[in-house]
Formats: structure tokens, C-alpha cells, sequence
């Protein structure tokens, strides 16, 4: 999706791993499996994304993902604004159980990390998905973004000024929060996002 994408449609998985090519990676990276869930593979294996339903090669540059707590919402470095109420436990992406609902007031309502500082150029991306079609959000802070939010999880990407602070903010009308859920929160140093990178506790490459 986000990487650089080389097709495997007209060659075999074994055709290419029976080849010679060297491949190496020093950390863990995510990906799209047939399933459509996101998992983690291990250093120095090499990735198929299955992100649109075919399976391609993901290469992409060294990035980091600068939010310290990118899936437990709950922790003391996700400031909530004071109508909000996080429900965990809730089904995610990676099959887990480890997305937050959301509820509040539209118009005031959002979830903000302080904790790091200003950078440029500075990409964000979040999954989120409603339980009912059509849901409309403004996402972001100083740069908002309109968003379609559905029933199916969906990464939303967008490109921010600089500012130290990662702001999840629902600004739309006509609209409740009791039927929308967050998963993976990521700010990058990167001009657009890369793969979904989990952190539980520090920031992570």
C-alpha cells in the first residue's frame, strides 16, 4: 500500500525464495496476510502484503513509530478530553482484542498525545471503523481531514504540520461517538506513512 509494491502474479512464492536473492532486515515489521489482518513477521524475513487482495513484495525505508502507547489508548500519555469515555477490549485488525471504543461530544471531543516533540515533515495514520456506514469526522488538529468512517476498519492517513503533539479529534455534525473504534495510532518523520509500526511503551523502528 504504502511500500514499494513488486507483483508476484505471473512467478511462484518458492520460484522467488529459490532464486538468488539475498534478503535482511534487523526488526520485526507488519503486514497485510491473505486473512486481511494485520501480523507481525520476524527480522530478516521478507514480507507479502496482501493490502488490495494480491499478493506483492513490501520494501520500504527505515521509519519510527514516535508514539510510545499506539494501541492502549488508556495510558496516561493519551490525554482525554473530559466527555470522553474508552471502552477496551474491543476487536482490532490484527484479530486481537486490543481496539478502544469511543464515545463523547461531537464538536469538543478528543484523544491527545503531548509526548513527543515538533517534527517535520510529520505523516499520521489511524485505523478506524463505525458500526454503521457513512459516519463523517473531521481528523486532526490545525490541519483537519474529513473522513468517511464504516462498518470495515480502514487506515486513515494524512500529512500534518509540525506540531510535538498527535491529536484524534471528532469535530463532525449530526453524528454520536458511541459506535466508533480506534486501533493503531502512528506519527512518523516521513512525508507519508509507512506500515503500521505496534509500540507498547517507547517508540519504536
Amino acid at each position: 500500500n504504502n511500500g514499494v509494491g513488486l507483483s508476484i502474479t505471473n512467478v511462484s512464492v518458492k520460484e522467488l525464495i529459490d532464486g538468488d536473492f539475498d534478503f535482511t532486515r534487523n526488526s520485526s515489521a507488519t503486514r497485510v496476510n491473505p486473512q486481511g489482518l494485520i501480523e507481525d513477521i520476524t527480522s530478516n524475513l521478507p514480507r507479502i502484503d496482501y493490502t488490495g487482495g494480491e499478493g506483492h513484495w513490501l520494501f520500504e525505508p527505515q521509519s519510527s513509530n514516535l508514539i510510545p502507547y499506539s494501541e492502549n489508548f488508556s495510558q496516561s500519555n493519551w490525554i482525554k478530553q473530559a466527555s470522553v469515555i474508552l471502552t477496551p477490549n474491543q476487536p482490532s485488525p490484527d484479530g486481537g482484542n486490543n481496539a478502544y471504543k469511543v464515545q463523547g461530544t461531537i464538536g469538543s471531543s478528543y484523544v491527545l498525545d503531548g509526548g513527543f516533540g515538533s517534527i517535520t515533515p510529520q505523516s499520521r495514520s489511524i485505523y478506524m471503523r463505525a458500526e454503521t456506514n457513512g459516519v463523517i469526522y473531521s481528523l486532526g488538529d490545525g490541519q483537519s481531514k474529513q473522513i468517511n468512517v464504516t462498518t470495515e476498519w480502514q487506515r486513515f492517513e494524512f500529512q500534518e504540520i509540525s506540531n510535538s503533539f498527535y491529536a484524534v479529534d471528532f469535530r463532525g455534525s449530526g453524528v454520536t461517538l458511541d459506535n466508533v473504534y480506534i486501533w493503531g495510532a502512528q506519527t512518523e518523520q516521513q512525508s507519508y506513512a509507512t506500515s503500521y509500526i505496534p509500540t507498547s511503551g517507547s517508540t519504536v523502528t
